[in-house]
């Protein structure tokens, strides 16, 4: 009865030893694998930005996420903003997505860049003004623009702006030049989730309880039957 208890002591503190290592690994885990996203990310960027220079001496484009996780049909609100980084005013696009000036690239957990659901009109944005510092600022929801198709994993956004051929200036006294080009965002990264019944670690919980009863029932009938 002795070596059971002992041989029944040793197996509940090894796989207690188990769970624990199995939590620092997968805390260790997932650190490398943000790091490495992040990395990712960036080459992401920086592969659209080199096409255009690192950063536009006029105009500066910017997304904001409300969080980082999403669950699954949740929807995805983003927030893009167009600021005039120069000293004079300057006449471009408004950020039109439904006319094509405005463009979210979004890279899928595969690597695919996911699909517009509505194709892009041929109409042209009209015409905005912005003085030195001023901005203007859109939110969409991506998951009403993008075919998201249930995927879940880990996404990296981007935006590509474009002004060119605009309408007439809302203040046509004043003699304003047009700016034409193309400027790219900040990369953004989002994950979509499938949300948990049970955290990770009241899970690890339960089953080490179970682990612990079965090993008591075990003694008990290794018991039983000695005595029989």
């Amino acid at each position: 009865m002795c070596k059971n208890n002992v041989l029944a002591l040793s197996i509940v503190v090894t796989l207690l030893i188990f769970c624990i290592t199995f939590s620092i690994l997968y805390d260790d885990l997932g650190s490398i694998l943000r790091s490495i996203k992040e990395k990712d990310m960036h080459e992401f960027q920086m592969s659209f930005q080199e096409r255009v220079g690192i950063k536009n001496a006029s105009l500066s484009l910017t997304l904001k996420l409300e969080k980082e996780k999403y669950a699954v049909g949740e929807p995805i609100n983003i927030n893009v903003s167009l600021k005039n980084e120069g000293d004079t005013n300057i006449r471009v696009c408004d950020l039109d997505f439904e006319n094509g000036y405005l463009e979210f690239i979004i890279l899928s957990p595969a690597g695919d860049i996911l699909k517009r659901i509505s194709p892009i009109k041929q109409g042209i944005a009209k015409a905005v003004v912005l003085a030195p510092g001023e901005e203007i600022s859109y939110t969409y929801s991506l998951t009403k623009l993008y075919d998201f198709d249930k995927l879940r994993g880990s996404f990296t956004v981007i935006a590509r702006y474009t002004s060119g051929t605009v309408g007439m200036s809302p203040n046509s006294s004043q003699i304003v030049s047009t700016w034409s080009g193309v400027v790219y965002s900040n990369a953004l990264k989002f994950q979509i989730i499938t949300e948990e019944v049970f955290p990770r670690y009241i899970t690890a919980g339960v089953t080490m309880v179970v682990i612990i009863l079965f090993v008591i029932l075990f003694l008990r009938r290794t018991k039983k039957r000695k005595k029989d």
